[in-house]
């Protein structure tokens, strides 16, 4: 998965449940819901039908988008009356935070 994405551009139903550690048909309704959304579309693996794959649309990259862009304006709204040093060390340890979680979560996988 690249640097910055939520989740990788196309995806099987069952690998998003284990990664996220939700049941499979919890997944299934959830994929249900947002294809009903028009946030994402599914589709059968070619190599194996028995694979769903997950795909976002592109209203759900906009919808995305959007998101993201307002928690930023939040966040950025939130530190506006921090000492620049003191963002710097937030930004530096909240980065350091993300790579443990990461690198915990890789843990679990193996």
């Amino acid at each position: 998965m690249g640097r910055g994405r939520l989740w990788p551009a196309r995806s099987a139903a069952g690998k998003a449940a284990v990664k996220l550690r939700l049941d499979a048909p919890a997944v299934t309704r959830k994929a249900q819901q947002l294809e009903r959304s028009g946030l994402v579309s599914r589709s059968r693996d070619t190599a194996d039908a028995r694979v769903t794959r997950l795909q976002l649309t592109t209203a759900g990259r906009r919808t995305i988008s959007r998101f993201l862009a307002a928690r930023r304006k939040w966040l950025a709204s939130l530190l506006a009356g921090w000492p620049e040093p003191e963002q710097a060390e937030f930004a530096r340890l909240l980065r350091q935070f993300t790579s443990d979680i990461q690198r915990q979560m890789g843990e679990l996988d193996d």
